[in-house]
């Protein structure tokens, strides 16, 4: 306790207040720092995922399995369109079936 404060005096209430605020300060930036990594985390299983959806499309390309490939592909570019990973795989596979202006469509 500072000298000359006493529990009672206004000093003391306001010392108590930053304390505090301090003190509220602190736990909420732990809590939204532990809902950032858990956020993160998801990011980046989610991102495993799709990739693991392009190396499925990929593998299944590489045996001829183009159906199969397709198939992988429509369902991760109607999860992200904006996946251009997929998009450019699509692509490759409309254009290994000569459909042309399908693959143009990807690009």
């Amino acid at each position: 306790m500072a000298r000359g404060v006493a529990p009672g005096d206004a000093g003391h209430q306001c010392g108590l207040r930053v304390a505090a605020a301090a003190w509220a300060a602190a736990a909420l930036a732990l809590l939204y720092a532990s809902l950032a990594v858990g956020h993160e985390s998801h990011r980046h299983r989610a991102r495993d995922s799709e990739r693991a959806g392009i190396a499925a499309a990929d593998d299944a390309q590489s045996r001829h399995e183009f159906a199969e490939a397709r198939a992988g592909l429509d369902r991760l570019l109607a999860a992200d369109p904006r996946d251009l990973e997929a998009r450019l795989m699509s692509a490759n596979l409309f254009l290994l079936a000569g459909e042309f202006g399908r693959a143009q469509g990807e690009c």
